[in-house]
């Protein structure tokens, strides 16, 4: 007699917070993007995430997708199956390792697709089953892990993650490049920031960001204006024409201004989600550029002021 069994092994998480153009994505590990409908008895996902239907759809009413889909039920998975033999011995100790790198890669996945493009993309619940094959054999295990993501509860949903072809193919990219924690403790501390920026009020979002281009732009020890550094440096650092850093710093000031008003203050009532919008497109393209020239800290921070100090016109002075 054999001590093999085969094993169906199976991932699904729904997700929110984006359009149909995020199953463009080619996700790594064997994960892919999917619809299934939360209506249909067909694709079980009821079952995939032991509820009912009417629980199902009140959970999952937000994700549904726009247009026509959502007379469907119509939402996005992430899904992984595949099948796999193994021996009576190895059974738990390959449950816990490969649901522990799976559920890491989903979270790093997700990371990135929200560092590339404007989006609160995430799951809520993540489903992981190995299920027996062979159903007429009794006394075989089956294994199921249902897991809530803490985070997702947190987020408000200010905008709705859509890609182009040009963010598609970036993410596509970066998805085979990074990975976290990154090594860079500024770096590190940069992304988390950024990251944290969509599970929190407006005020909040903009001081978190704000804090993210101080990391990348000012030293502990400089005296003068924060705010004129940062945007000087900032806007020079992702400008691309003299009329573009002019423009992005401006706008850079304007919304440091906000975020020290709402500090020193308590007045955030003029900070809206377009700031949080342009701060964190800000914060996105620095930190790209910065991840994929892997130039240092005081390095990029004396070539800014050199930069600045030979072009004062571009800043009014």
């Amino acid at each position: 007699m054999t001590n093999n069994c085969n094993y169906h092994y199976s991932i699904c998480a729904i997700v929110f917070g984006a359009d149909e153009t995020i199953l463009n994505i080619k996700l790594k590990d064997g994960f892919r993007f999917e619809k299934k409908s939360i209506f249909l008895l067909k694709d079980k996902l009821d079952k995939i995430f032991e509820t009912d239907m009417i629980s199902l759809r009140r959970d999952y009413t937000t994700a549904l997708l726009d247009g026509i889909n959502s007379k469907d039920g119509i939402v996005i998975c992430i899904v992984k199956d595949f099948d796999i033999e193994l021996h009576n011995t190895e059974l738990d100790e390959y449950w816990r390792n490969q649901t522990s790198s799976d559920y890491q890669s989903i979270d790093n996945q997700i990371r990135i697709i929200r560092l590339i493009e404007e989006g609160p993309v995430r799951v809520k619940r993540i489903s992981f089953r190995m299920e027996y094959l062979d159903q007429e054999t009794l006394n075989k295990t089956n294994y199921n892990w249902l897991t809530t993501v803490g985070e997702s509860y947190s987020t408000i949903q200010k905008t709705k993650l859509h890609c182009d072809l040009q963010s598609i193919n970036t993410i596509n990219g970066f998805i085979n490049s990074i990975h976290f924690p990154i090594d860079d403790n500024t770096m590190h501390s940069v992304h988390l920031f950024y990251d944290l920026s969509y599970h929190n009020e407006l005020c909040v979002s903009l001081t978190l960001l704000t804090t993210s281009l101080e990391l990348l732009f000012l030293n502990d020890d400089e005296h003068g204006s924060k705010k004129e550094m940062l945007s000087k440096r900032c806007a020079t650092y992702i400008g691309n024409s003299p009329n573009e850093i002019t423009s992005l710093y401006l706008k850079l000031k304007e919304t440091y201004k906000k975020r020290s008003e709402f500090i020193h203050n308590g007045d955030y009532g003029c900070i809206g989600i377009d700031d949080v919008i342009f701060l964190r497109k800000c914060v996105r393209n620095c930190f790209l550029k910065a991840f994929s020239i892997s130039d240092k800290k005081q390095e990029r921070i004396e070539e800014l002021m050199s930069f600045v100090k030979a072009n004062k016109q571009l800043f009014g002075e």
